[in-house]
């Protein structure tokens, strides 16, 4: 007689899915605290060359685009986390030796942690409008009348927003990022 094991949890990442495909900053930061440290343990071991960080975070950016595409069922997130870090052990043997160089140069891991963190703190602050607007135009690469249409703006007071946006996150990114490579 086969015993079925059941899903202890069988929703549990629904919201966080929906929060990931709907832009939320917060879903993402979350979605990475729970996997990261999973898949920097599973790939330290067979990772044949290269930065560990940049391969963690080509899986982790490849499971976040695929849900933010809507193109899984995701009922099992783990399941396919696991899926993603094992074609990225593959794919990483098959890889010549400097692959990662260009990723490795990025700003230091922890530097970037932290402008993560402020960057969603600053999304946090932003009113509801606005961060849909943003949401809009970067994510779903709406065009400005699309988004100005929608959300009942002149296209001056969008482009302002903008301005504002990209003012801000330049005073706060840059002294945790450094000068550009």
């Amino acid at each position: 007689m086969t015993r079925q094991i059941s899903d202890p949890c069988p929703n549990a990442f629904d919201d966080l899915i929906a929060g990931i495909q709907n832009g939320d900053a917060e879903a993402e930061f979350t979605f990475r605290l729970i996997f990261a440290e999973g898949v920097r343990f599973l790939m330290a071991r067979q990772l044949v060359d290269g930065n560990l960080q940049c391969a963690v975070e080509e899986v982790l950016m490849t499971v976040l685009e695929e849900i933010r595409r809507r193109h899984p069922t995701y009922s099992h997130l783990g399941a396919h986390v696991l899926a993603a870090v094992r074609g990225q052990i593959a794919l990483n043997r098959r890889r010549p030796a400097g692959a990662f160089d260009s990723l490795a140069r990025s700003a230091d891991a922890a530097a970037e942690l932290k402008a993560s963190k402020a960057f969603a703190r600053l999304l946090k602050t932003l009113p509801d409008w606005k961060r849909e607007a943003f949401v809009r135009y970067y994510v779903w690469e709406q065009t400005e009348s699309d988004v100005c249409a929608v959300m009942r703006l002149t296209l001056a007071e969008f482009r302002d927003c903008k301005r504002w946006l990209r003012d801000k996150v330049r005073r706060t990114l840059r002294p945790l990022l450094g000068p550009p490579c």
